[in-house]
């Protein structure tokens, strides 16, 4: 079997374990080939966009050297006419001089089925959502830093009140209280 960071996405989902493996062996080559040539993606941890894979390159490379370790789980992909929509949770931890950071947040992803069948990001805002335990911080996505065990991908997640029920398994009622929680942590209101 191919190393996942050299695989290519059989299916959307495969998407989140080849990047998770790329970045966390600072291999932006096998990143960028699981991006299409024009994707657009938001890079934590400022949310800078880059277009291409010669601005992904030049947004990347400060992250990777930061000696990043990140954890994702997929809570859900809808696909329909060669499009896919992933949502996920993830925990980027980044080294610095001595110092640790971590940050985690909600993703959107968005992918597309090429001529050969396998799947590439055409969007990527890991950006997308706010964490429920973080503090706001002026309309910007809240990231956090929280216990190692959050991030749970078994097959009892979303089942605890996690933010995967609120993209996952609430469904409609979910969205409805994360897009509330937005317009509150925003200072805005849908009226």
């Amino acid at each position: 079997m191919p190393h996942p960071a050299t695989a290519r996405a059989q299916h959307p989902q495969d998407l989140l374990p080849i990047i998770q493996d790329a970045i966390n062996r600072a291999d932006l080559d096998a990143f960028l080939a699981a991006h299409d040539d024009g994707a657009a993606v938001v890079v934590p941890p400022d949310g800078r966009p880059a277009r291409g894979h010669a601005e992904i390159r030049a947004a990347m490379t400060p992250v990777l050297a930061m000696r990043p370790h990140l954890e994702t789980a997929v809570v859900q992909t809808l696909v329909a006419d060669g499009f896919a929509l992933s949502h996920s949770r993830w925990r980027l931890v980044l080294s610095e001089n001595g110092s640790r950071s971590e940050l985690r947040g909600l993703g959107t992803m968005v992918s597309r089925r090429t001529e050969d069948g396998t799947w590439r990001i055409v969007l990527d805002n890991p950006l997308t959502a706010p964490d429920q335990q973080a503090a706001p911080d002026a309309g910007r996505p809240r990231l956090a830093a929280r216990r190692e065990d959050d991030l749970d991908t078994g097959p009892e997640a979303g089942r605890s009140g996690s933010t995967e029920d609120d993209l996952g398994t609430g469904g409609q009622a979910g969205w409805s209280r994360l897009a509330a929680r937005r317009e509150n942590d925003l200072g805005t209101s849908a009226a």
